[in-house]
């Protein structure tokens, strides 16, 4: 009986992992980034423009939409 069950529990593991395998890929969508800035603009010479600048850097990079 256990013996049974074993193989049984065993089988229905295997066939779960052999489905989830046999999944489609799902279309990648570009992704969007955007940045929140302070009373100062993106072209400040501190901060946010450093940070847009790595934005910028990013969305080339990884293809993002800005």
């Amino acid at each position: 009986m256990r013996k049974n069950l074993w193989a049984l529990v065993s089988l229905m593991l295997l066939a779960s992992m052999l489905l989830a395998a046999c999944g489609g890929g799902a279309e990648e969508k570009a992704f969007r980034v955007g940045l929140v800035t302070d009373v100062g603009r993106i072209n400040d010479r501190s901060f946010n423009q450093s940070a847009w600048e790595g934005v910028e850097a990013a969305g080339e990079a990884l293809g993002a939409e800005i």
